[in-house]
């Protein structure tokens, strides 16, 4: 699922630090509500558009918080990034499928 990107609309982020920030709070809560806290069965995934250097430091930024798991970096699909535009980031966490 696509975090924080509900959160940093209704909570209005204006700058990338303050939707970082939105972002690392939700997937705090996701990963204990959503996934127990269960780290082994976790995909992380940032994602961005024409903001490489922005997806590498957010994805620094999760793996202090989760060093177990790894963390790939994508860009924005053009059907999400026509819309938001360039400097775009986002996280999607999702459980690996067994």
């Amino acid at each position: 699922s696509l975090v924080g990107s509900e959160r940093c609309i209704r909570n209005r982020a204006r700058t990338i630090k303050q939707g970082t920030n939105i972002m690392l709070d939700a997937m705090e809560k996701d990963v204990a509500e959503r996934f127990e806290n269960n780290l082994d069965d976790l995909y992380i995934d940032v994602a961005h558009t024409q903001n490489e250097q922005g997806a590498e430091e957010l994805k620094q930024e999760i793996e202090k918080r989760y060093p177990q798991v790894k963390v790939r970096i994508n860009p924005l699909s053009l059907s999400i990034s026509c819309h938001i535009g360039p400097g775009s980031l986002a996280v999607a966490m999702a459980k690996k499928a067994k």
